[in-house]
């Protein structure tokens, strides 16, 4: 492949990904917007069905607890969105960033690792603060 090609398709696959994360952002601003006027989330499905809190549960109001600056609420709320979540969110991005350049990712063992460490703590969570260890 010849660098002009290679590079029109990083830029194709720059535009494809600044999109797909703009709308997610939109999405994103639109639900806290109407959360923040109208004082009502989306309800847990998970809870819902089982009476359990998720590991999610609670993210929402956690979240707008950091718009205000209120650390330890948002930790009360829900303490992996101060802690897993942004860890995640660098690691995709450094993943989306690795996409752009190359067209493929691959997952390395480290990769799958590190996947497999956040789904346990987030296991942990789950199973702490439902009293079910």
């Amino acid at each position: 492949m010849d660098k002009s090609s290679e590079a029109s398709g990083q830029k194709q696959r720059q535009r494809q990904v600044i999109s797909i994360v703009g709308e997610i952002v939109v999405a994103l601003v639109i639900y806290m917007v109407i959360f923040l006027v109208t004082g009502h989330g989306l309800p847990c499905i998970f809870r819902t069905i089982t009476g359990l809190l998720c590991p999610g549960c609670g993210m929402t109001h956690a979240m707008e607890a950091l718009l205000h600056l209120d650390y330890k609420g948002a930790m009360e709320y829900n303490i992996l969105s101060v802690t897993l979540l942004p860890v995640l969110t660098i690691y995709i991005f450094i993943k989306l960033v690795q996409y752009i350049k190359k067209g493929t990712e691959e997952f390395k063992p480290l990769d799958i690792l590190f996947l497999l460490c956040c789904s346990i703590i987030a296991l942990w969570f789950f199973l702490k603060r439902n009293n079910l260890i």
